[in-house]
């Protein structure tokens, strides 16, 4: 038999041990050590580890990470079977967040006879979606057979164990044996101090500064918004000084690795891009051996900084982080049945970057003489190089002007506010609205230079005939009257403001606790009760769902507790239980026994 037993190899971090009983035999031992340049469990809820021998499960079981649950970096202790020396073992760490696969790293490898070595399985950006799930919803690598991915490229996951070095605890937990004495990198603080430098694509380098300071350090910057570690303002992505994992230094050039590159250049989706690579001296190098600051870190306290500024020539640009619900009521005009108009946008942001919207406005003026809404699904939008996203509205409903069309331009501010254009075409007369402010205190204005109207007529009789983004509005007309009721030759532009319903979403439609611009909420929301615009461990004692909204989190749909992203343990074949809740039993407990963590024998 074989048994699994929890042990503590450092204060804070988890040590798991497999080894086999009735053996007087020395046994070798390969130490896992996990580590990760994301937030937690911003962008990573569930942390799954599997060891198979010859294809036979030896262990497999998920982990709840994060403040509530295991904290990073942590250890895993793999023993080796002393009976077969020299046996293969397939070690794989899989990262997902929301039920979805977002990093896999595999290695295939020994168990040495005789000493411990330490066996590094981060879980690295730069590797983010190049796992997807088969049609069991096991995960699997998009690289080829035999490799996995490294620092964004796929190499052979075969690995010589006698390379390994021995495993050192210090070299795990910032350079103490106990991780509560560790030091580990606050990456915002360290990285606000530093300059935006310029990338050299031909060879994927940065020119090394002339001096170190306190020391060294790279990042990639992205976005706020999506996954790395946040501010309100940007994300960070550290980039460790390796060989292999990160970056070196030949005097002269920082040499980055290529996938940097091809991110900030030609990446595959606009999910997957980065604005620049920021240089600093402020603060300590960071190593394997150096972890990151945060809520989610074994070591340093939990404590970090959220909020510093950012690096000297940054620029953010347009944001992109379109992805949510979006609401405009009453500035679009009076509605034919004499309500004021209201107009939703969802948008949504499929796993290959590309968006689609879908529409509802109303009420307006239909083609067939009544007075109803307009909703509109799936609509195909482009991101543009700008920033902006970009989408044909469909005005079928309400023109019988076949040659009529409406594009519509979304522009995204800092301060989460969405811009809405509508260049119209082919129509009687420009839609027109009226000066009724929304939300966010901003107006809509038909564009005058274009198509002139009186702005200040609410029963003008022109309807928005269905424009999706809902900054096209009408006056108090009778149903089926429309401004493309007939075909015309008038061009003219429209323009209005949406306020995102429920705070930012990132870019896995969860919600980042630290991002300053999402609206504030009533810290004594209990889980469940639905009413938080924010949700974060200091305001849901239960689950965050993926619109944000706190779930109770002991459903086999949304389980967790203390403010994690919830996890779907139904569409893993588990159930929600334990505490904290967690996924347990079913198929990805493969080779656990019973509740005592008895494994079969063998392998």
């Amino acid at each position: 038999m074989r048994r699994a037993a929890w042990s503590a190899a450092a204060t804070a971090s988890v040590a798991f041990v497999l080894f086999a009983c009735g053996s007087v035999k020395q046994r070798g031992e390969l130490m896992l050590a996990m580590q990760t340049d994301l937030e937690l469990p911003k962008d990573v809820d569930t942390v799954r580890i599997e060891v198979t021998a010859y294809g036979k499960s030896l262990f497999a079981q998920n982990y709840a990470v994060g403040p509530g649950g295991v904290k990073i970096p942590a250890t895993l202790g793999i023993v080796g079977d002393p009976s077969s020396p020299g046996s293969p073992i397939e070690v794989r760490v899989i990262a997902s967040q929301a039920g979805t696969y977002r990093v896999l790293r595999d290695v295939t490898t020994t168990v040495p006879p005789d000493r411990t070595a330490i066996l590094r399985m981060p879980l690295a950006w730069l590797c983010w979606n190049q796992v997807t799930a088969d049609s069991t919803n096991t995960a699997q690598s998009t690289c080829p057979a035999d490799q996995t991915c490294i620092a964004g490229e796929c190499v052979a996951n075969a690995l010589d164990s006698t390379e390994l070095a021995d495993f050192d605890p210090t070299q795990v937990f910032g350079g103490s044996s106990d991780a509560s004495g560790g030091a580990c990198l606050d990456t915002i603080a360290c990285f606000a101090n530093g300059v935006i430098a310029d990338v050299d694509t031909s060879d994927c380098s940065i020119p090394t500064p002339t001096s170190t300071g306190a020391g060294l350090n790279v990042a990639m910057i992205r976005q706020p918004g999506v996954p790395g570690i946040c501010s309100s303002e940007a994300c960070y992505v550290p980039l460790d000084e390796d060989p292999q994992e990160g970056w070196t230094n030949t005097g002269t050039k920082i040499m980055l690795p290529p996938a940097v590159c091809n991110r900030l250049t030609a990446p595959a989706t606009p999910k997957l891009s980065i604005l620049g690579v920021v240089v600093t001296t402020s603060c300590a190098t960071k190593t394997a051996s150096v972890p990151t600051c945060g809520p989610w870190s074994s070591v340093g306290g939990g404590t970090a900084t959220f909020e510093a500024g950012t690096p000297q020539g940054f620029d953010a640009g347009p944001s992109t982080n379109f992805a949510g619900t979006w609401f405009n009521d009453g500035a679009l005009g009076t509605g034919c049945d004499g309500a004021p108009i209201s107009s939703t946008l969802t948008i949504t942001q499929a796993g290959d970057g590309s968006y689609s919207v879908a529409t509802s406005i109303g009420s307006v003026g239909m083609l067939d003489g009544t007075c109803g809404i307009v909703t509109t699904d799936g609509i195909p939008a482009m991101l543009e190089p700008d920033g902006t996203l970009t989408y044909a509205q469909p005005l079928t409903s309400v023109c019988s002007c076949t040659s009529s069309s409406d594009q519509v331009t979304l522009a995204l501010s800092a301060n989460a506010i969405l811009t809405s254009t509508e260049t119209f075409s082919g129509v009687a007369q420009c839609p027109t609205t009226t000066s009724v402010a929304d939300d966010a205190g901003s107006t809509g204005i038909a564009d005058a230079t274009l198509a002139p109207q009186d702005a200040s007529t609410s029963g003008g009789g022109s309807s928005s005939g269905g424009s999706g983004s809902g900054s096209g509005s009408g006056g108090s007309g009778a149903p089926g009257e429309s401004f493309c009721s007939t075909c015309g030759g008038v061009s003219c532009a429209v323009t209005g403001t949406f306020n995102r319903i429920g705070g930012s979403p990132g870019e896995d439609g969860g919600t980042s606790a630290f991002d300053a611009s999402a609206p504030e909420t009533d810290a004594s929301t209990s889980a469940g009760d639905g009413g938080s615009t924010v949700c974060d461990p200091e305001t849901c004692s239960g689950c965050c769902d993926g619109t944000g909204t706190c779930q109770d989190g002991f459903s086999n749909t949304a389980c967790g507790e203390n403010g994690i992203s919830c996890s779907n343990c139904a569409a893993l074949a588990q159930t929600c239980g334990g505490t904290p809740a967690q996924c347990t039993g079913g198929p990805s407990d493969a080779g656990v026994a019973d509740a005592g963590g008895h494994l079969p024998d063998g392998g």
